[in-house]
C-alpha cells in the first residue's frame, strides 16, 4: 500500500514538472480579454445598450493562451424569448485596416447578456497599433399585436496593442 503511494506522488510531481517546464518554454502572446454586457429593454420601446465594456491587453503563455476559454455569453433576467431575437457580431479591425469576425452570437429574449471573448493570434491579434472593436448589434422583436420591430446598432471600443 505504501509504495502505490509513493507511485502515485511521483507520478503526481512528473506531472507538474512536465507541465510547468512546457509553460515555461512556451513563447508568451498579447492577447485582448473582452468583456461587454449588453442589456435588451423594453420600456416604452425596445432598445439595445452596452454596459460595463472593458478591453485589457495583457499577456500569457501560448499554451495558457490555447486552452483558455475564448467565447462565452451568459444570459440574466431572460423575458420574452419567443418574441426578440438579437443577433450580436462582434468585429476587429486591425491598425492595417483588416476586419475580423471574432465573434457571433445568435440569442433571443431581453435582459442581461455578458460577453467574455480572449482575442490573440489565432484571431489576428498579430501587429501592434491601434485596434478598433466593433459590436454589431441587430435586435428584432415580433410582438403579438404590432408591427414587427427592427433596431441596428454598432458599439464602438478602441484599444493599443504596444
Amino acid at each position: 500500500m505504501e509504495r502505490k503511494k509513493k507511485i502515485i506522488i511521483g507520478v503526481l510531481v512528473i506531472i507538474v514538472v512536465s507541465i510547468a517546464l512546457i509553460v515555461g518554454i512556451y513563447p508568451m502572446v498579447t492577447v485582448a480579454k473582452i468583456n461587454v454586457t449588453l442589456e435588451v429593454t423594453h420600456s416604452s420601446s425596445y432598445d439595445v445598450s452596452a454596459k460595463n465594456m472593458q478591453i485589457v491587453v495583457t499577456k500569457m503563455s501560448y499554451i495558457e493562451y490555447t486552452f483558455f476559454s475564448r467565447r462565452s455569453v451568459s444570459e440574466h433576467e431572460k423575458m420574452g424569448a419567443d418574441i426578440i431575437n438579437l443577433e450580436v457580431n462582434f468585429i476587429l479591425q486591425t491598425p492595417t485596416g483588416t476586419n475580423l469576425t471574432i465573434g457571433q452570437f445568435d440569442l433571443t429574449g431581453e435582459g442581461s447578456k455578458d460577453f467574455n471573448l480572449v482575442v490573440g493570434p489565432n484571431e489576428g491579434l498579430e501587429e501592434s497599433g491601434e485596434f478598433i472593436l466593433f459590436i454589431e448589434i441587430n435586435l428584432n422583436v415580433n410582438p403579438p399585436a404590432g408591427p414587427p420591430i427592427e433596431l441596428n446598432k454598432t458599439i464602438e471600443g478602441t484599444f493599443e496593442v504596444p
